[in-house]
């Protein structure tokens, strides 16, 4: 299964005015602290507060970055520069749709689109793509990796669900970055066309002058789950890139149409299958009938 890294974002220091907060019943009413940049809110629990160090720079795409206080004066202690990036957990980026339509085409290790707002600016958590933990000499090192483990499970999820909570008009955004996932925004956005789509209605169809983008933005949002289940038997879609050795197989099954297979043969003829259960956040979506839809404009440009 392929597993996301996280992107090192430098920090530097700067004066920031906390203010109280309190978020809803619904996220466990707890106080925070609020730091406020571009309009944009972060919201701190106030017991992580002091043990964190908030840099809103003046300009670039970052909102906030976020350290480890206790490591960063470590690496002070010895001499480490600051910019050196020690104790870094996460920082806010903004990005346009424009801009996140391109890096969804490649590998976007350490970056999580997980917001969108009204006027369509997308909001990323970007993360270290090693450990930045640094232990202050004598320190009781059980006691800082417990601390560090807080902060960074704080970091991963509701951070994130706190700044949707803290700006009215942000809604929950999320884009997948499997090899499915960059395989599929490629073929929206970057014309990408050494592909084939089939099934065994025509066989298959080559891109022709077909706009995958209606199609391909349907499965915007998908979260591709590993299982260890077979894929089902019977008919299924097939997304096949001959230059690259790989295919896509999407199950046509009755009550498993989300299960997609990745194919991967390598040149001695040996095969790598993973078989993933893909999940939408409308709980609606079948990626089968999206495929079936792209499959079947392809073959009427073919004369089929």
């Amino acid at each position: 299964m392929r597993r996301k890294v996280f992107m090192a974002m430098a920090l530097s220091a700067a004066m920031v005015m906390p203010m109280a907060y309190t978020v809803s019943a619904e996220t466990d009413a707890a106080e925070m602290k609020e730091y406020t940049n571009g309009g944009m809110v972060l919201a701190v629990p106030s017991e992580y507060d002091d043990l964190l160090l908030v840099d809103m720079p003046e300009d670039g795409s970052a909102l906030f970055t976020v350290a480890e206080k206790a490591s960063v004066e470590a690496g002070k202690a010895r001499g480490v520069d600051e910019d050196a990036g020690l104790g870094a957990l996460f920082s806010i980026e903004t990005a346009d749709e424009e801009t996140v339509q391109k890096m969804l085409c490649g590998d976007m290790s350490g970056m999580d689109v997980f917001a969108e707002g009204e006027d369509g600016t997308y909001y990323l958590s970007c993360h270290p793509t090693d450990v930045r933990l640094e232990f202050a000499e004598g320190a009781d090192q059980d006691a800082a990796m417990k601390q560090w483990e807080m902060l960074n499970t704080w970091a991963g999820e509701k951070m994130k669900e706190d700044f949707i909570a803290a700006n009215p008009g942000l809604k929950e955004k999320f884009f997948g970055n499997t090899d499915l996932d960059i395989t599929l925004a490629r073929i929206a956005y970057e014309d990408f066309k050494d592909y084939t789509v089939s099934t065994l209605e025509f066989g298959p169809m080559e891109p022709k002058d077909v706009d995958p983008a209606p199609f391909l933005k349907r499965l915007e949002g998908m979260d591709m789950n590993y299982t260890d289940e077979e894929f089902p038997d019977g008919e299924y879609a097939v997304l096949a890139l001959p230059e690259e050795n790989k295919r896509f197989d999407f199950s046509f099954g009755s009550g498993v149409e989300n299960y997609v297979r990745e194919v991967i043969t390598y040149d001695d003829g040996e095969e790598m299958e993973t078989v993933y259960k893909a999940a939408f956040p409308d709980a609606e979506t079948k990626a089968s009938a999206v495929m079936e839809d792209w499959y079947h404009a392809l073959a009427e440009a073919n004369g089929k």
